[in-house]
């Protein structure tokens, strides 16, 4: 027997009947015809009318997590403990020799020095954009010098 398209048939339940809501009790989708109870899913119309308008209505209806988180990029942390292991004594430590080190990705948003857990041995000459108060105190027991610089961070890209 040849194919053709006079004798092609589907297979057998390849095409599922549509299901027929609203057609009395006993057809088992009757009453509420699978809508629920009320509400405006139920009415008429009701499940394409809702819809969010604006990007405004959306971010008023999502859940505020733990407060709102600022805008403003985070300054990059380093320890004492990682500039005790990565420089030599004497060194002098800034935003690029952080980066050329790779203890940092990027200095553009600013670095910050943080204390670690052991006392610093080596003297070192450290620039940053902020530093704690504890590792400032470990900088200069170890002979060497923290200080600021407001005039890097200042003509830095944000961003």
């Amino acid at each position: 027997m040849t194919v053709g398209l006079h004798n092609l048939q589907r297979f057998p339940n390849s095409v599922r009947p549509r299901k027929r809501v609203g057609r009395g009790l006993g057809s088992g989708h009757g009453a509420f015809s699978t809508r629920g109870v009320k509400g405006q899913r139920a009415r008429t119309g009701g499940a394409k009318g809702i819809a969010r308008r604006s990007l405004k209505h959306l971010i008023m209806h999502l859940p505020k997590f733990k407060g709102q988180k600022p805008n403003a990029p985070k300054e990059r942390t380093v320890t004492t403990d990682q500039l005790e292991r990565k420089f030599p004594a004497g060194a002098t430590v800034s935003g690029h020799t952080l980066v050329a080190a790779r203890l940092v990705d990027t200095d553009r948003q600013g670095i910050k020095v943080l204390a670690g857990g052991k006392p610093m041995t080596k003297a070192l000459t450290v620039q940053a954009d902020a530093f704690s108060a504890g590792a400032k105190k470990m900088i200069e027991a170890a002979g060497g010098t923290a200080t600021v610089a407001l005039l890097v961070a200042s003509t830095r890209k944000k961003g």
